[in-house]
């Protein structure tokens, strides 16, 4: 193994959103190997900004599931937005749904209600709050965005946006969910399979010598492009399933445990 692909919430951290000690000695030993460590998130970028010193991360970060990538020192590398037409077509298809939208339009992060369904939980995980706009569709109406989300606390609200969008858009888009509460739309050559080969490409390094772990349905497309997919215990089953090796959960070091057996284990 060259590179481990990781997700980062529900994965790299515990369920305190949290680095846990054991995951600091892993990420240490896979640096002094030589062995390169990439975060691809459906986070901003600017999201995962305080996970480079504690990682020391050298490789690109990549956020939004592929869809914009930077340096560990925030210098964008490549985006990959939604065209227009195609958001105002995903838009147009959650009008009627019982959810609630956000925009992304690079760093800048637009809701309509700030004490919306997670709004505050994912201004702490980011750490940084959103523009609060009268309405979304309004604010991104015309422009290119990076990623739309719909949001909500009842999961099959969510499923149903899920399902209206693939139906409306078809393969102009890849439409996932990182976690039930939360359907992340991007442009559909940004998934984080696509991330991966792009990583790939950049560092030069064999897909099949990349090992990909994650706990949502969006890291499905890394386990399908790595060498080896590595799904957390906390995982949905369906995640589970499409893995080649099922690891602990993220609040028992599960993490830890792969990387250290699947990748650090034998070298010397």
């Amino acid at each position: 193994m060259r590179m481990v692909v990781s997700d980062v919430d529900g994965t790299l951290l515990d369920a305190d959103r949290r680095l846990r000690p054991a995951t600091l000695g892993v990420a240490a030993a896979l640096h002094d190997a030589g062995i390169l460590l990439a975060l691809v998130s459906s986070r901003p970028p600017r999201g995962m900004a305080m996970f480079v010193d504690p990682l020391g991360l050298t490789a690109p970060l990549t956020g939004f599931n592929g869809a914009a990538t930077v340096t560990p020192t925030m210098r964008p590398l490549c985006e990959t937005p939604i065209p227009a037409p195609v958001a105002a077509t995903v838009l147009d298809a959650l009008v009627d749904t019982p959810v609630s939208l956000w925009a992304f339009e690079g760093s800048r992060w637009f809701v309509s209600d700030p004490d919306g369904p997670r709004v505050l939980h994912h201004a702490a995980d980011v750490g940084y709050e959103p523009e609060v706009v009268d309405d979304v569709t309004a604010a991104v109406a015309d422009r290119s965005v990076t990623k739309l989300v719909a949001v909500s606390d009842d999961h099959d609200a969510v499923a149903t946006a899920e399902r209206r969008v693939r139906s409306a858009c078809g393969g102009s888009v890849s439409a996932t969910r990182s976690q039930a509460c939360y359907l992340d739309v991007t442009d559909a050559a940004a998934d984080k399979g696509a991330a991966v080969r792009w990583l790939c490409g950049e560092l030069d390094v064999p897909a099949e010598a990349v090992l990909a772990i994650g706990d949502g349905a969006n890291d499905e497309a890394m386990f399908r492009v790595a060498g080896t997919g590595v799904a957390m215990g906390n995982a949905h089953s369906d995640v589970r399933a499409v893995a080649d090796v099922v690891t602990g959960a993220n609040s028992d070091d599960g993490w830890a445990d792969a990387v250290d057996r699947l990748v650090l284990t034998g070298l010397t």
